[in-house]
């Protein structure tokens, strides 16, 4: 099992916006989070296989939801799991 170092509070997320350029994106976690109000709290290695990501389970990414305060655009970046 791998686990994400961003989820688990290792490292953080220090992108800027590219379509801004003007601030740090903020990371609000996992994207498989958001998709119903149990999310959460389902098995992260089941989703992985049964969301719309063609290769995250198989390269061990996980993937992260990212939103520029400045601009008010959203992006999504796959983290290596260690």
């Amino acid at each position: 099992m791998s686990i994400c170092p961003v989820c688990n509070g290792f490292v953080k997320v220090n992108n800027i916006c590219s379509a801004c350029s003007q601030a740090e994106l903020i990371d609000y976690g996992r994207i498989s989070d958001y998709e119903d109000k149990y999310s959460a709290y389902e098995e992260i290695e089941i989703k992985k296989i049964n969301n719309q990501l063609s290769h995250d389970a198989e390269m061990k990414q996980c993937a992260h939801f990212l939103y520029c305060p400045e601009c008010k655009k959203t992006s999504m970046i796959l983290i290596n799991e260690n």
